[in-house]
């Protein structure tokens, strides 16, 4: 698409989109750990269809690609790691076009948490094609033993 295009930076995924319309990205602001480890970090929880996000050229590597897990760390080049979740993505929707985004992949630890909150999400929505793809993400049998049978794959 020729209002949106990609890059890397060393571990950061950047993208940045010239064109105005839905960027069609949805924010996980939540937490589930006790103390809240990714209250402050706004996650992709997903790349809606339609929207300028899943319109990105493929990138050659496959790490650098846009995708759910990966955290919102900069909107145009400035840091957002003082800010909230909230604010961050309140920053993304006040932001002009061209609009240049940046995030990094979620530590492993806070990784295994946001996959879990996504699998337990589906499960209770009774999102079988999500709850699958989260199992997929995360490759946890255990916490798939946790779930009803009929989510296992």
């Amino acid at each position: 698409m020729a209002g949106a295009e990609g890059e890397a930076r060393g571990d950061e995924v950047v993208v940045k989109f010239t064109e105005a319309g839905r960027l069609g990205i949805t924010f996980w602001t939540e937490s589930t750990s006790d103390p809240p480890a990714l209250s402050w970090r706004p996650v992709i929880e997903a790349l809606l269809p339609g929207g300028l996000a899943t319109a990105l050229p493929d990138p050659e590597d496959d790490r650098q690609r846009l995708r759910p897990g990966l955290v919102l760390v900069a909107v145009q080049g400035v840091s957002v790691a003082d800010l909230d979740g909230e604010a961050s993505v309140a920053k993304v929707a006040a932001a002009s076009r061209p609009l240049e985004l940046a995030f990094r992949p979620l530590p492993p630890q806070l990784a295994t948490e946001w996959r879990a909150e996504m699998l337990r999400r589906a499960a209770s929505d009774g999102d079988l094609p999500k709850a699958k793809e989260c199992l997929v993400l995360s490759a946890s049998l255990p916490l798939c033993l946790s779930l009803p049978l009929s989510l296992c794959p």
